[in-house]
């Protein structure tokens, strides 16, 4: 892809973007409202519609978010009333014309473009007085209305509009992941700027990890939170089940100053599906490669008439396998959900989920076959150097989350937030010991292993919201404190097994035996006290300042080691500061700068206790948002240094000591408009330089860390309404990914670049929906990660999935 430098000049890539959306920014219509409303040219364009029948205000609400327009009514004028949905294409006023067919209701466009309805006065009831049209604002862990979300809570912590926070933030909504039949985190982040394969990619198939900026994220590092709480500790904790969420928020880079210890990457939020005010529901059938079978459905909305008391259930039941022989991805997903909201200031909500998943961690294959040439040939990408009686990986997880919020009177609110994890995991696999043989270049080493966890993760947030002005700034306090408090117990396995053919495998008759190795219990507890003030001053400037304390103790027991116990206590202070400018015309350029750090444990040749990896970051950036469309442009540049880097002792190499350390560097640009009334666009780029700036090792100072330094992708809808027919849709998208590098000090090999096609085609018709979706249209055999220790991973071939929905 030759439009990708490989020397950018940040500075100046900034102010040519800068001035690029400007420029595009002057170009708009001057004089819009304050409230985004759609413009002219939108409401007098005809655009493709597939919107079922249903309740009426969900419906409304469907219409309003595609259509790029507000509407308002008194909640009595919808409640009971049912839409034949809109199927078609339509102006925005021939639109609501269809949707409102058959209530007695009529929309009325107001002189600011907002809409009102009220009584059909032709059907001989009254017109009601006119209603203040106001913005139906994005909640922050509600649905995104749109191609872009415009709200968020992950960078705050409070429910604020993303152009108003100084660091950079991506939002991937659940028709989004609906879209392109995401099938875990890393799909559904697969076209959000910073993101990229995680450094092994076999993990992928039972564990959610991927690099961030150019730093490893998973639940182990800290990275991974939902409903803004820590969800899970370990790479063993399995997968989340994307069909169960609302929202995926990615907040990079350094974010301890509202979630303590994590690598300095950033966070994964995910929010789950919460009960509804209104009425949904919908059940899909799936089928495709690798014999696929999933039924899954989602149902929800008010338990009585006063609407104090509202639910949501979403289940999926799957039985299928992977491309890779002998293996599995069966799931079973169980989430029910409950809402009281006895009064408008106060919600009480209970998030539970069940998800029991049985796949395997499967083996790689030897670097000599797949990413080198062997005179035996290529071994194939489904090669399985396992034992089909022993590799398993059966995993039971339990969640149950309540949130509380009251709001004292219009500035004074306080939420509670508590949640218990639980789970077990049986776990049976196969190590390869290297790569082939030197003599037939055919046979690889292995032997037998085994895990059996108990993993339990209490979490606890508390913060108390106030809002008050001293002139002409307003503030939004935030002082609270959260608690985690973890157990992991693991007894381990280990056994021989015979070396194996990679060309012609012939697995063992019997049973593994993989006999009790190593008993490990440990437990931690993290405190943090955290204040975050943010100031709009005028209405234009939004400067954020934050920071916090924490305490981690750490209880470490090997059981088949008497005596090598040890307990760790670190603490740190760690903080944020930002700003923001609000143009008028929709740009906001921002500045900010943050911090992260990271326990470890452990001593050095001294005796003295390590202390906490620190991570710090400066990032520049710009977004615009013109009133009245649906777009966001974003551009970033930052600088990220990690620090207290492990490096070897130099005087013992048999210790470590703290002086190594890792930059990086990079820019991202993402964009997500509805650029035509029928075309919603996605696009992200990332340039990564990271490099090793100090260690111990030699050959290591100087070295790109194992990041790739380009990462681009591109994914559009079409409404084919015009040239096809009504309800037809289609998608498609690419992702490239540049080659990662080589490691000579570690002896990591980095896989070359590759780019990937998706595909979708899919067709509405009143409740019902089909859908077809295909990745890696051309079966690219590629290998997304590094090579480490002469073994490499296959990334997955073409997959199809196919889809029928009813909803209503």
């Amino acid at each position: 892809m030759s439009f990708l430098s490989s020397s950018p000049r940040q500075r100046a890539r900034t102010r040519l973007l800068s001035r690029a959306l400007r420029t595009a920014a002057l170009a708009l219509p001057t004089g819009l409202a304050a409230l985004p409303v759609a413009p002219a040219w939108a409401q007098a364009s005809a655009r493709a519609y597939a919107i079922g029948p249903g309740p009426l205000a969900q419906v409304l609400n469907q219409y309003s978010a595609e259509a790029g327009v507000f509407v308002s009514s008194p909640g009595t004028l919808t409640g009971g009333r049912r839409s034949p949905g809109v199927q078609g294409s339509f102006t925005v006023d021939e639109g609501f014309a269809a949707l409102l067919a058959g209530t007695g209701l009529r929309a009325r466009q107001l002189s600011d473009g907002g809409y009102v309805l009220h009584e059909d006065a032709a059907g001989g009831a009254t017109q009601l007085a006119p209603v203040t049209v106001t913005a139906r604002p994005e909640s922050a862990t509600g649905p995104v209305l749109g191609v872009g979300a415009t709200h968020s809570a992950t960078g705050t912590k409070t429910d604020t509009p993303i152009i108003e926070t100084p660091q950079s933030i991506s939002v991937v909504g659940a028709q989004q992941i609906r879209d392109q039949k995401a099938q875990s985190l890393q799909e559904a982040l697969g076209y959000t700027p910073g993101l990229m394969p995680g450094i092994v990619a076999k993990s992928g198939m039972f564990e959610d990890t991927m690099s961030i900026r150019g730093f490893e994220a998973n639940p182990q590092t800290g990275s991974y939170y939902r409903d803004g709480m820590r969800y899970m500790i370990n790479q063993y904790n399995g997968k989340q089940e994307p069909y169960g969420l609302e929202r995926i928020e990615v907040l990079r880079g350094p974010s301890s100053v509202l979630y303590g210890a994590a690598a300095p990457g950033g966070i994964v939020n995910s929010v789950s599906k919460r009960p509804p005010s209104e009425r949904i529901g919908e059940l899909n059938l799936d089928a495709g490669s690798f014999d696929r079978r999933q039924i899954s459905g989602d149902v929800g909305g008010p338990l009585d008439d006063a609407g104090k008391w509202s639910y949501r259930l979403t289940g999926l039941f799957r039985e299928s396998k992977q491309f890779v022989d002998y293996s599995r991805d069966d799931r079973t997903y169980l989430a029910p959900a409950l809402t009281w909201r006895p009064s408008d200031a106060t919600s009480l909500t209970l998030l539970a989920n069940y998800q029991r998943s049985k796949t395997i961690y499967p083996p790689a294959v030897p670097v000599t076959g797949s990413l080198r040439d062997n005179p035996n040939g290529e071994i194939p990408r489904r090669r399985f150097l396992g034992e089909p009686n022993h590799n398993t990986f059966d995993l039971a997880s339990t969640s149950v989350a309540l949130l509380f919020e009251h709001a004292f009177d219009d500035t004074l609110k306080i939420r509670q937030s508590l949640r218990q994890y639980d789970a077990d995991l049986r776990m049976r696999y196969v190590l390869l010991q290297g790569d082939v043989d030197a003599r037939t270049q055919r046979r690889v080493a292995r032997s037998a292993r085994g895990f059996d966890d108990h993993t339990t993760v209490f979490t606890s947030d508390t913060n108390v919201e106030k809002r008050f002005a001293t002139g002409p700034v307003a503030h939004t306090v935030l002082a609270g404190f959260d608690y985690t408090r973890s157990t992991y117990n693991s007894d381990r396995l280990r056994g021989n097994l015979p070396a194996i053919d990679a060309y012609n495998p012939v697995y063992q008759a019997g049973e593994v035996v993989a006999l009790p190795w190593q008993q490990r219990r440990n437990k931690e507890h993290r405190l943090g006290i955290y204040v975050q003030d943010q100031l709009k001053i005028h209405d234009k400037v939004v400067v954020l300042l934050g920071g916090r304390r924490d305490q981690a103790r750490a209880e470490n027991r090997l059981l088949h080691a008497p005596g090598s116990d040890s307990s760790d206590r670190d603490s740190a202070f760690t903080g944020r500061a930002g700003m923001v400018y609000l143009a008028d015309n929709g740009l906001a350029p921002y500045v900010s700068f943050s911090q992260s750090f990271e326990p470890t444990s452990g001593r050095d040749r001294n005796d003295n206790r390590y202390i906490p990896s620190r991570g710090r970051q400066v990032e520049v950036g710009v977004r615009y948002q013109p009133a009245g469309q649906d777009m966001t442009l974003s551009a970033g540049v930052f600088d990220l240094v990690r620090k207290n880097v492990f490096t070897p002792d130099p005087q013992d190499p048999a210790f470590l000591v703290q002086t190594g350390e890792v930059r990086s560097r990079g820019i991202e640009l993402e964009a997500r408009a509805r650029v035509t009334p029928a075309v919603d666009l996605i696009a992200a780029y990332t340039y990564t330089n990271a490099k090793v700036t100090a260690s111990n090792l030699p050959g290591e100072k100087g070295e790109r860390f194992n990041t790739p330094r380009h990462v681009a992708s591109l994914w559009a809808d079409a409404h084919l309404a015009q040239w096809v027919a009504p309800g037809v849709k289609v998608g498609a998208g690419l992702r490239h990914v540049s080659a990662r590098p080589d490691r000579p000090s570690s002896g990591s090999l980095g896989g070359p670049g590759y780019t990937l096609v998706d595909v979708r085609l899919g067709y509405e018709t009143g409740p019902w929906a089909y859908a077809l979706n295909v990745t890696n249209l051309a079966d690219k055999t590629y290998i997304p990660s590094i090579c480490y220790n002469g073994l490499c991973d296959y990334g997955e071939p073409r997959r199809i999935i196919g889809t029928v929905s009813y909803r209503w």
